[in-house]
């Protein structure tokens, strides 16, 4: 009897090894059927930090300008560096001027002074008439650090104050 015991057990293991390659086959095939679709190479996470990465690095090189104003022998020179000096040089200055300049305009809008392109233009002509013969009006507005745009906000701002007075 014991050898009947010990086929049964052979021929048991024999079917248990043989189920499990079967199995093991039927999973290898899954996959091979399923393809790598079915198994996430990348979690969403991943994803998300990945284009997470790439946009934080996109926004600094777009906006490198507003971080470093200069370099100097490899040395960063940074905005809030250059601010801070120009605050402490020039702040109260600037911002008496800037605030002249709206108390200018608010008091031209309420006395309904209104200074036209054509009275501008007019001026700029009169400047440029009283200049040197071999005088530019853009070489002595790059001298003075000024734009085309600045210089006509001056004029206006000088007709303005000249139209609030007469009144």
């Amino acid at each position: 009897m014991a050898k009947k015991a010990t086929r049964a057990t052979k021929a048991t293991r024999a079917k248990k090894q043989t189920s499990q390659k079967h199995e093991m086959i039927d999973v290898a095939t899954e996959n091979l059927i399923a393809g790598p679709s079915m198994q996430p190479r990348f979690s969403s996470k991943k994803i998300y930090i990945v284009i997470l990465v790439i946009g934080l690095a996109g926004l600094l090189l777009a906006n490198k300008g507003m971080v470093v104003a200069a370099i100097v022998n490899g040395k960063p020179i940074f905005r809030w560096e250059l601010n801070k000096t120009l605050v402490s040089r020039f702040g109260k200055q600037t911002l008496e001027g800037i605030i002249s300049e709206r108390l200018i305009a608010d008091a031209a809008k309420k006395a309904g002074v209104v200074v036209s392109k054509e009275d501008v233009e007019a001026k700029e002509t009169e400047i440029v008439s009283g200049l040197a013969g071999d005088v530019k009006l853009e070489e002595l507005l790059k001298l003075q650090g000024l734009t085309k745009e600045d210089f006509d906000n001056q004029i206006r701002l000088q007709l303005t104050v000249e139209k609030l007075l007469s009144k």
